[in-house]
């Protein structure tokens, strides 16, 4: 119920209503939203198919959002004109992943409200959270916006 009160929120103001579409999301959620990335658990439990283009044409058929779904290492998959794409992650020594999907989603948000279209928010966003996979723990070892930065310019 709080994030379908603050997505409506997102609309009156006109600003990013992103989602993070796990397998207990509701459809009047998905609707609302104008962003969406599914995890792809979310995605499959969502709309009960395996494959992944598939899988988001279903969602495509009933919302206006930019959908998407993260794939760990895989990166993220989305559909540019019914076709399957994807911006993979960076290739890192994995120490530890709690935390990179929050901070995959905290770092795409960031960058919508910042102005940025979907695929930087995502190219940062992937950055972000690979980023944080190569320290060990949770929220001590989430990357400041400096260390980001200086990663990406290493890619």
């Amino acid at each position: 119920n709080g994030a379908i009160e603050t997505l409506k929120l997102a609309q009156k103001f006109k600003r990013p209503g992103v989602l993070d579409a796990e397998d207990n999301v509701t459809q009047e959620s998905v609707e609302l939203a104008s962003h969406v990335a599914f995890s792809l658990p979310g995605l499959e439990c969502f709309t009960r198919e395996s494959d992944l283009k598939k899988a988001l044409i279903q969602v495509k058929n009933f919302t206006k959002a930019w959908v998407c779904v993260t794939a760990g290492d895989r990166g993220v998959f989305f559909l540019d004109k019914n076709e399957l794409e994807n911006i993979p992650s960076a290739q890192v020594k994995v120490k530890d992943t709690l935390g990179a999907g929050d901070v995959w989603h905290g770092a795409f948000t960031l960058s919508l409200a910042k102005g940025k279209k979907e695929l930087d928010a995502v190219r940062f966003a992937n950055s972000t959270a690979s980023l944080k996979c190569t320290a060990f723990g949770g929220r001590d070892s989430f990357p400041t916006l400096k260390q980001v930065q200086d990663f990406i310019k290493e890619q």
